[in-house]
């Protein structure tokens, strides 16, 4: 994975493909928000995948990126929208993606799958920083398995409001 996030200082999300998570293992991310108006969703993303790795030569690991709508006036989900779908070494770098999205409720779903490759040891995917629009970011600050959620200060509602904080992985300079 990387050596930080995407700003170097914090914490990340990221899908570890070392044993026994691959070869072929997906994990996904899953958030709920409502947008009042067309706005923008934008967030980071790596997928590095050593060249020099002669088991994982042609790295296969995939991103793909989903918002699936919900219907009001017929309350129902409706069909998944793939708006992103990535496969394979992304540069030792991290990359930003960002997309208009329209009013609605949403589910926004991140789906990491490692490479199918029995010694595919060299294709963690990680994200950072997802933002809709100026603001409503994802928490991807860490909270122990025990630690519950504290209670948000009362406040007026907000056009936007910000979706559940999501769990991550704290950066690991070893991996």
């Amino acid at each position: 994975g990387p050596t930080g996030d995407i700003n170097g200082t914090s914490y990340y999300a990221y899908v570890d493909s070392s044993t026994p998570y691959h070869p072929g293992k997906t994990a996904k991310l899953i958030g709920l928000f409502i947008s009042n108006s067309t706005t923008t969703l934008s967030f980071s993303y790596h997928m590095y995948s050593d060249p020099n790795d002669f088991y994982d030569i042609n790295a296969d690991h995939k991103l793909e990126v989903i918002l699936r709508p919900y219907n009001l006036q017929n309350s129902m989900w409706l069909d998944e929208d793939t708006i992103l779908s990535i496969e394979g070494n992304q540069g030792n770098i991290w990359n930003t993606f960002i997309t208009i999205i329209n009013s609605g409720i949403f589910q926004l779903e991140f789906r990491a799958t490692t490479s199918t490759k029995y010694q595919g040891f060299q294709s963690d995917i990680a994200i950072d920083h997802i933002t809709i629009g100026d603001g409503g970011s994802f928490n991807l600050e860490p909270q122990s398995p025990n630690q519950e959620p504290e209670p948000e200060p009362e406040s007026q509602p907000e056009p936007e409001p910000e979706p559940e904080p999501l769990s991550a992985h704290e950066t690991d300079p070893e991996t």
